[in-house]
């Protein structure tokens, strides 16, 4: 692969930045183990194109009790949802995966969100409902948060920390 130092702009698409892609993961090999900490980053970059678009959702789990990863991409989510909406969705999602043979008690399970979303490569109150959301939702079931992170236009990844910081909007 070139080196990505010596490559040109690569045009983007919305919700795609292959220049930061190819940034990112030149160093690892099919195959190679990905580090937990930037597992977000991983399940954003490799979320079909087709399914990246405003108010798609996409939650992850790391498989636990040796299960496989998995992933659920939620194409027509809602582009601005409320406090309501956003942990209706999460606890469902939850609720769905404890129904899964073995999954009903999901202690030990490590699950991740990402919403794709228009506006600024930073943090937002959007941002903050879906983190309040997946913390709240975790915490009821004794589940561990990979990550939240929000996949923006421009195709800039946003890490969502913990935290129930005031508006910067």
């Amino acid at each position: 692969m070139s080196n990505v130092s010596s490559l040109h702009r690569i045009p983007s698409t919305p919700y795609e930045d292959a220049t930061a892609y190819l940034r990112r993961w030149r160093q690892y090999e099919p195959g190679d183990a990905i580090p937990r900490a930037v597992l977000p980053v991983f399940v954003a970059d490799h979320v079909p194109l087709a399914d990246r678009r405003e108010g798609c959702v996409v939650f992850f789990h790391d498989g636990g009790r040796d299960r496989p990863p998995v992933l659920a991409v939620v194409p027509d989510g809602p582009s601005d949802p409320t406090e309501e909406e956003c942990l209706g969705m999460v606890t469902g999602y939850l609720t769905r995966i404890a129904g899964y043979d073995g999954y009903g008690d999901l202690g030990g399970l490590r699950v991740g969100l990402l919403l794709h979303r228009r506006g600024p490569a930073r943090v937002t109150d959007l941002d903050r409902r879906w983190r309040r959301a997946v913390d709240d939702a975790a915490s009821a079931v004794r589940v561990t948060v990979l990550g939240v992170c929000a996949r923006t236009w421009s195709g800039a990844v946003v890490a969502i920390p913990r935290g129930r910081a005031g508006s910067e909007e």
